[in-house]
């Protein structure tokens, strides 16, 4: 189901191919989901993890420092921004959407 207020996102490997678990169709941008070193209680402290979920972390944090980057943008205003400046990939954008989710450079250099 898409809904516009709901920003979707999909999962690459580290060769940035799509998952084979990532959704297609309507998706808005991708992150890194297969593979991410991950914390795990303990003794363990540390697993390799893979999901939609790992990737949709990656997008969350991603935007939480656009945020912070311009705390008085609106919230389409930081989605925009986000999208606007993702990697291009060479895939289909209904499995990829803007591409590779990119962290702002700063405050000041955050378009």
């Amino acid at each position: 189901m898409n809904v516009a207020t709901i920003l979707s996102a999909g999962a690459l490997d580290s060769s940035l191919r799509i998952a084979n678990f990532s959704p297609s169709g309507k998706i808005d941008i991708v992150g890194p989901g297969v593979g991410v070193l991950s914390s795990w209680p303990l003794p363990q402290a540390y697993q390799t993890l893979s999901g939609t979920s790992t990737a949709g972390a990656h997008v969350a944090g991603v935007l939480a420092l656009f945020m912070e980057a311009d705390p008085h943008a609106s919230a389409p205003e930081i989605w925009r921004r986000m999208l606007a400046t993702a990697r291009q990939l060479n895939a289909p954008a209904s499995d990829v959407g803007a591409g590779l989710v990119q962290a702002p450079v700063s405050a000041t250099t955050a378009p």
